[in-house]
């Protein structure tokens, strides 16, 4: 199992690849997709556990080090999924847009334990995610986040981010 420190340095290897220019805005000139208006809803009990990723709190340079995995969960829509290869594994990471329009790095899960594919076929849909706060990452100017569990507030199923979850279960 990989370190925290090497995950944190994978995600932090991501500078650059996933087109996000330095304001935290994708670089890209395509328009922002429209926003969903149905009202979807999380089981209550999805969160019980984790505090909301306040974009005010987890948004700085120097996060005072009682932040260090802060169980969060935030509430979202994922772009594209990309990968990066992290010392022979990939990564698989997103950036999410918050319902109040902050975005995040989220580390979703690495190769062997959680499929891309699944991440990608929900792009478009709203999720709901916990997680734990794992720092901010100057290069991108956003917080990031390491996925424990997904609800896809569209589809009603819930996903568990295996990867991350064994790491915490064995810290």
């Amino acid at each position: 199992m990989k370190t925290k420190t090497k995950i944190i340095l994978g995600v932090v290897a991501l500078a650059g690849i996933y087109g996000i220019a330095g304001n935290g805005k994708k670089s890209s000139s395509q328009p922002e997709p429209a926003k969903e208006t149905t009202e979807y809803k999380t089981p209550g009990n999805f969160t019980d556990g984790y505090v909301y990723g306040d974009y005010g709190k987890y948004n700085v340079a120097q996060p005072s080090e009682d932040m260090g995995d802060d169980l969060i969960w935030l509430k979202g829509t994922f772009s594209k999924v990309a990968s990066e290869d992290n010392d022979g594994v990939q990564l698989y990471y997103t950036e999410l847009t918050t319902e109040e329009g902050d975005k995040w790095i989220v580390l979703l899960d690495m190769e062997g334990y959680g499929e891309k594919s699944y991440y990608e076929k929900i792009c478009s849909h709203p999720v709901t995610v916990t997680g734990f706060y794992g720092g901010y990452m100057e290069s991108y100017k956003e917080p990031w986040l390491g996925l424990l569990s997904l609800y896809d507030n569209q589809t009603g199923q819930a996903k568990e981010s295996t990867a991350f979850t064994e790491y915490i279960n064995n810290s």
